[in-house]
């Protein structure tokens, strides 16, 4: 998934701002692992 190392990644980030606007669907998944991500217990990052 090279989106969500561009969401990491600061220069990758006017690249995913176009992909989510050509893609929603895409961009809520993207959100929703990150959210999951975010929401784990320090010890499993």
């Amino acid at each position: 998934m090279p989106l969500v190392l561009n969401s990491i990644n600061p220069v990758g980030f006017p690249e995913m701002i176009q992909s989510v606007l050509d893609d929603p669907l895409s961009a809520t998944t993207i959100m929703v692992v990150l959210f999951w991500f975010i929401s784990l217990p320090e010890p499993l990052k």
